[in-house]
């Protein structure tokens, strides 16, 4: 794995087996003293557990109060309250981490982006660069409760977005960083919203993955700023609805979008201190020429790109697909559209 190349997704997937692998390290002899000393050796950064016991005849596991800091500071990037587990024992005696039940209870994850970089870049690549046994690592049974996904962006310094995610759950059986895995991922989004993701693929080849998103009920004026940043529009009022489809090959990335805004209402702002790309769109017009006699307006967006692209952006490209399908839109039978928002 390489920097720049990864989006909020993986957070989703990734972070509950980095805490996993946290676990499995936790059990040696040495035990919690050693995870927190040798933290950045294990994973890249600094650990610090509170509470641990392990019974060793029966290899349950309880750790509790767990950070994982972000590199070279002390800010959390993630924590979580619990962790249950139930090794088998014959497993570890032969070099082996075989978890039968994990359970994670109530895991916050604080995520930063600029430009097309996030504050967990470089675990993903320390994990990639990693010489141990994949197949060494599997879980029978995983669950995730109670989650939370704090994610703030700040690519424009003079409008930052931040976001929440939250009661995030995720179940994965059979898991092994060697194999093809299937994980379900739910939650709410900001107020309203809620989703639904489902990935499946290797752990060691995130070249070749499958995924799919399902979204529904955000308001979408919780994302006003990414509008800002794209169209230079705030949005007033509106829901989304989004169904998402996004297979890798190859390193190649084929997305399909089909998106549904209902009682859309934007209007143009003034005096950024930047220039937005899409900023001539006459958006405010153009999504009420698209909006249908129920409120709704519908379309079909597909994004394209190479993971191994370090300027490529998932929600800057739906964006800007978004963009171009307004600029066809008026540039074809609706050429009455005036760019005159004012």
């Amino acid at each position: 794995m390489t920097r720049k190349k990864k989006t909020i997704i993986w957070v989703l997937v990734l972070t509950p087996i980095v805490l996993a692998l946290v676990v499995a390290f936790g059990t040696a002899p040495i035990g919690r003293n050693y995870v927190n000393s040798h933290g950045e050796e294990l994973i890249g950064r600094r650990i610090n557990i509170d509470g641990f016991s392990l019974n060793i005849l029966t290899g349950n596991v309880s750790l509790s109060d767990v950070k994982i800091y972000e590199k070279k500071g002390d800010d959390v990037f993630a924590s979580v309250d619990g962790i249950d587990l139930d090794l088998s024992m014959i497993d570890l005696l032969s070099g082996k981490v075989h978890i039968e039940d994990l359970d994670i209870k109530h895991p916050v994850i604080n995520v930063i982006q600029k430009d097309t970089t996030f504050n967990f870049d470089d675990m993903l690549e320390y994990l990639g660069n990693d010489t141990t046994e994949a197949s060494e690592y599997t879980i029978d049974d995983f669950t995730l409760k109670d989650g939370e996904i704090n994610y703030l962006d700040k690519t424009f310094a003079t409008v930052p977005f931040a976001y929440k995610m939250s009661d995030v759950e995720a179940r994965s059986k059979n898991f092994n960083t060697a194999d093809h895995n299937h994980i379900e991922i739910s939650g709410e989004l900001g107020e309203d919203g809620e989703f639904e993701a489902v990935y499946d693929g290797m752990l060691s080849d995130q070249n070749n993955m499958n995924m799919t998103l399902s979204v529904k009920d955000v308001d979408l004026t919780e994302l006003s700023p990414l509008f800002i940043q794209i169209f230079g529009r705030e949005v007033l009022s509106g829901t989304l609805d989004l169904e998402t489809e996004i297979a890798i090959v190859n390193g190649s990335i084929n997305g399909n979008n089909h998106i549904v805004i209902t009682k859309p209402k934007v209007e143009k702002v003034k005096g950024l201190a930047f220039k937005p790309e899409y900023r001539k769109i006459p958006l405010k017009n153009a999504l009420y020429v698209m909006t249908d006699k129920n409120g709704k307006c519908e379309m079909d967006l597909q994004v394209t790109g190479r993971k191994d692209d370090p300027k490529f952006s998932y929600k800057r490209a739906v964006m800007k697909m978004f963009g171009k399908f307004i600029v066809k839109l008026i540039t074809s039978p609706f050429s009455h559209v005036s760019d005159d928002e004012d």
